[in-house]
């Protein structure tokens, strides 16, 4: 008999896309129009904000394009507008080159999506239409999956109770009742156990490429949790998390997780990256997995606050994170998982140890070294090549990549030098370059191990 629990996916065919666009210029309202007529979105026109603000008040709209400069309400005022009574659309506004200053405020009040200058290009112009629609599409999956685990979680809670009062009204006498609940909740807590194992090799089936993984992981972690002396609630939560750290993949879209997360774009990593806020709302909905879910948040952050969702640094990561952080990497490093080639045992402990205190805490990495053990050969001016040098565009470059020749402009200016260490700075620093001269540079980057 179905009863709910697992039939959360929708019947109905979902509707196309809804497109509008906001322009005073009727002409690029059609050169829009004429774009956007093969994707198979409907799209929707006005010539200015009022008229734009008016058709949303009858209109569902997944995406919005706004042009900067119209009399009367500007882009920027429109969009701020539109934030507010459409949330959830996505808006994306197209500016000239003189309006950075108002398009940089248009980013702040308008909590824009992207900027496109214009004259725009076709196909970037469809490319960032497509990731803006994909992106809302996301978050309304994830905003369902969390009404429907609240769901979900009532009805546990509902069928939890019925086998109590079933378990009380058949109870004889108080030594009988706290025997028999005794001994049921032991059986709870095995199938509770069994049943997230369970659930974690479920996950594993979105990619099959690495079976045992989140095992393994679960295994390391509760290695490294003995270790450190945690007691028992606190590891069995950070087991829990282990075996479920990967949950928010499910909303990740499968051609990310056949690659290993060094082999990914800038963009690609952005939308990767939302995975630990995905599983933390997920999870947190389930009152045992609360601290759990917080785990799960947290085990992409670095020590020396770097990481990601929330840059959280040092003490302030989540103790069970900082675990989870170092089992985590420590598995992926041999699996592929993180790099585009498996390291050795040997390696992937150097990899960990190299990195206390910049990406994992010195405490959790010490007991890692009494529980693996050290290195076989010494740490002291190994860099280990991850990936061979290719031409990368300044708009996908990232912290971390290193430049493997000098980059100099058109007219022989020296930028950076060969060697260089991207930060966030510099990667900014050189797409910035780009946009505001249009010169097109040449970049090669490699990335390293110890970065």
């Amino acid at each position: 008999m179905d009863n709910g629990l697992l039939s959360g996916a929708p019947l109905t065919t979902s509707p196309p896309p809804v497109v509008l666009c906001v322009d005073d210029e009727k002409s690029i309202l059609s050169s829009l129009k004429r774009l956007f007529r093969p994707t198979g979105y409907r799209f929707l026109t006005a010539e200015n904000g009022p008229a734009g603000l008016k058709i949303l008040e009858t209109e569902s709209v997944d995406l919005v394009i706004s042009d900067m400069r119209m009399p009367g309400m500007d882009g920027a005022e429109f969009l701020e507008h539109v934030a507010k009574k459409s949330p959830k659309a996505q808006r994306v506004l197209l500016t000239g080159f003189a309006d950075m200053k108002s398009t940089i405020a248009a980013v702040n009040r308008g909590k824009i999506y992207k900027y496109i200058a214009k004259p725009w290009d076709d196909n970037d112009l469809l490319a960032t239409a497509e990731q803006a629609i994909e992106r809302k599409q996301i978050e309304d999956e994830r905003d369902r999956l969390v009404v429907l685990t609240r769901k979900q979680n009532k009805q546990l809670h509902i069928l939890n109770g019925e086998l109590e009062v079933k378990v009380a009204e058949r109870t004889a006498d108080l030594a009988k009742m706290l025997e028999e609940l005794n001994s049921s909740h032991e059986a709870l807590k095995k199938n509770y156990v069994a049943t997230l194992r369970g659930f974690s090799s479920l996950l594993e089936l979105k990619d099959p490429s690495n079976p045992g993984h989140a095992r393994r992981v679960a295994d390391y972690a509760r290695r490294l949790a003995t270790e450190l002396g945690l007691n028992d609630r606190d590891t069995q939560q950070l087991v829990f998390a282990s075996l479920l750290h990967d949950i928010g993949k499910l909303a990740v879209p499968d051609r990310l997780l056949k690659k290993p997360f060094n082999a990914l774009n800038s963009e690609e990593r952005m939308e990767m990256a939302r995975h630990p806020v995905i599983g933390h709302g997920v999870l947190s909905q389930i009152e045992p997995l609360a601290e759990a879910a917080e785990i799960v948040r947290h085990y992409h952050e670095n020590f020396d606050g770097t990481g990601y969702p929330d840059r959280l640094a040092g003490k302030d990561i989540p103790f069970g994170a900082r675990i989870l952080s170092v089992a985590y990497e420590f598995e992926g490093l041999q699996s592929g998982v993180l790099t585009t080639q498996k390291l050795s045992l040997n390696d992937a402990k150097a990899f960990i140890i190299r990195n206390r205190v910049k990406r994992f805490d010195p405490d959790v990495v010490k007991a890692f070294m009494k529980v693996f053990g050290e290195v076989s050969k010494p740490l002291e001016g190994i860099v280990m090549k991850i990936s061979e040098a290719r031409k990368t565009p300044p708009a996908e470059l990232v912290e971390g990549m290193v430049l493997m020749q000098d980059i100099v402009t058109k007219d022989g200016v020296l930028l950076l030098n060969k060697g260089k260490r991207l930060n966030e700075g510099l990667a900014r620093y050189l797409q910035e370059y780009e946009e505001m001269t249009s010169e097109k540079l040449e970049v090669w980057v490699s990335w390293m191990l110890d970065n």
